[in-house]
């Protein structure tokens, strides 16, 4: 019984080494499954390369949303640069309008300080004539006239010498 099968089994193989095929070569297929299995095969790759369609457009659509995204971007940075330059020209322009402010508040400090000088030159002057016109006053003997008064008093109240009264 096992003697058939095992001489099959030989025959078979030494069949197959002498020929150079193999085992798998002798093996059956046929045409329905082959045409199944190519049919498989093509719907596979079919839908494969649908979705790698799919997945393209969709990146590209994507790609092309953030390139618009980025060209917007760019476009406000541009209006942003140029404000700030304007920002910066408006600054420039508000320093040196400070500093011609300051150049006049100093200049009008050291003419204020002249003209105040000046006033009390004047009031000096004013005071030493009204002095003088006192004491002539009082040695031609008008001292007691009503303007001789008023001019005592003046001279007393404004911090004069007295030397009138």
């Amino acid at each position: 019984w096992y003697l058939y099968p095992a001489a099959f089994v030989g025959l078979l193989y030494a069949y197959c080494r002498i020929t150079g095929m193999s085992l798998w070569d002798m093996l059956y297929v046929s045409q329905n499954a082959m045409a199944h299995f190519k049919e498989t095969v093509t719907d596979g790759f079919s839908r494969l390369w649908e979705e790698v369609r799919k997945q393209k457009d969709e990146m590209l659509a994507k790609l092309g949303a953030v390139g618009r995204k980025q060209e917007q971007l760019m476009e406000s940075q541009e209006a942003m640069d140029e404000r700030l330059r304007q920002v910066g020209d408006n600054v420039d322009d508000v320093k040196a309008n400070t500093h011609n402010i300051n150049f006049r508040v100093t200049m009008l400090d050291g003419k204020l300080a002249e003209v105040r000088d000046g006033m009390n030159n004047v009031q000096h002057g004013i005071m030493l004539l009204v002095q003088t016109v006192a004491e002539v006053t009082n040695r031609i003997g008008m001292n007691n006239t009503r303007s001789s008064q008023q001019l005592k008093g003046f001279l007393t109240s404004s911090g004069g010498s007295g030397a009138a009264a």
